[in-house]
């Protein structure tokens, strides 16, 4: 699963979304500005939360067809349309 990086330089910082066993990017962020680490938690936690949820739903919806778990590569899209809609979203703050 995808994993997350907030990584703070001299003039702004970025949250990475990746699968490092995947080698594969999923998106980034880029903020600058003052309030980085409240910026910066705040994407990271909305985008979370959002990738929870989305999780949670396919995984009741397997429950009800009997299944254990939601089915891997329909999941892993949305996912992945969750990371990219936040990323462009807001844009570089």
């Amino acid at each position: 699963m995808a994993i997350v990086y907030g990584i703070f330089f001299l003039s702004g910082a970025a949250a990475i979304f990746v699968d490092n066993t995947a080698r594969t990017i999923y998106g980034q962020r880029y903020f600058s500005g003052i309030n980085l680490d409240q910026a910066v938690s705040g994407f990271i936690s909305e985008v979370m939360s959002a990738i929870r949820a989305t999780y949670r739903r396919a995984a009741e919806m397997a429950l009800h067809k009997g299944i254990k778990f939601p089915a891997a590569d329909p999941t892993m899209r949305k996912i992945r349309q969750i990371i990219t809609e936040k990323v462009l979203e807001g844009g570089p703050t």
